[in-house]
């Protein structure tokens, strides 16, 4: 079963790097996808190594589907989710391999065969008639830390139910959780002044003695 997890992985990658490979870095400078699509077409595959021989199989599709359409129009390219958490996040992947298809300032998820002769006909215009959705912007800095907390959360029961705790209070009586948070407010206030003071006395000890 490693052994074959491992060659999946491994040919993952491989073959991953005969098509356009994006990341969070790169994404929207070579899509545009937000900023008004001004380089192309895109039509980008989000996957990841634990998809497999099933990822990995759709590349040769989509190298094919680049080759069919043969006059650029549409560009190929992968993106690995699992590296990539913040592209997986903007775009709402939840499962692998997700095709999407950046269109006419907009975005379009493929929810058909797998086949090359299916998605180039959605790629050539069977794409019209699917559910055009708004392309998000990319994450800034504050949405960024904010998904890492989640997840931190996520990560960990305890705090996952503390979370839980504290949003079904907010939910339910808005005030008590005002009030939750104006005593932690004070009481870290408290905390800072006590330790700050203590720290004082043991440097005025020290130069005493």
């Amino acid at each position: 079963m490693i052994f074959k997890l491992v060659t999946c992985f491994m040919l993952f990658c491989t073959i991953a790097a005969e098509v356009i490979v994006l990341t969070d870095k790169t994404f929207e400078h070579q899509t545009q996808a937000s900023t008004g699509q001004t380089t192309g077409k895109w039509l980008v595959m989000f996957s990841a190594p634990w998809c497999g021989r099933t990822c990995a199989e759709m590349i040769p599709t989509l190298e094919q589907l680049e080759k069919s359409v043969g006059d650029g129009s549409v560009l190929v390219a992968t993106v690995n989710t699992l590296e990539n958490l913040e592209s997986a996040d903007r775009f709402g992947i939840l499962s692998q391999p997700t095709l999407v298809f950046f269109a006419d300032r907009k975005m379009y998820k493929y929810r058909g065969l797998k086949t090359l002769e299916a998605i180039q006909q959605f790629v050539e215009g069977g794409y019209k008639d699917a559910v055009a959705m708004q392309v998000p912007a990319p994450l800034s800095f504050f949405d960024i830390t904010r998904r890492k907390i989640e997840r931190l959360f996520d990560d960990h029961k305890e705090l996952r139910f503390l979370r839980e705790d504290f949003q079904h209070i907010v939910a339910v009586r808005k005030n008590a959780a005002v009030i939750l948070m104006i005593l932690g407010a004070i009481l870290g206030m408290f905390m800072t002044c006590t330790l700050s003071c203590l720290f004082s006395s043991k440097k005025g000890k020290v130069k005493q003695n």
